[in-house]
């Protein structure tokens, strides 16, 4: 039976992708479409080789999800009439 060879640069490459990605939907405005398509294409290829992520990838990937959460949480509590504003 032959084995499959995970390499763990996958999991990286697919990591910096999704960064670039939101941080271009953010401060790139004529070309956000395009920046939202390609995070879903990298959202495919999560699922693609969701087997070949090195633990420290998933721990990285973990923590900033968990930051995201922190940090919108912060900027709900310092400016709740902001976010009704928006919410509206």
């Amino acid at each position: 039976m032959r084995e499959k060879i995970q390499t763990p640069l996958i999991g990286w490459i697919v990591i910096v992708v999704a960064l670039a990605c939101a941080v271009g939907v953010y401060f790139v405005e004529g070309l956000s479409w395009t920046f939202l398509i390609l995070l879903i294409v990298n959202l495919l290829a999560v699922a693609a080789f969701r087997k070949q992520f090195s633990r420290n990838a998933l721990a990285v990937c973990r923590t900033l999800v968990g930051l995201l959460f922190i940090f919108s949480g912060f900027v709900k509590g310092v400016d709740p009439m902001g976010t009704v504003f928006k919410m509206e």
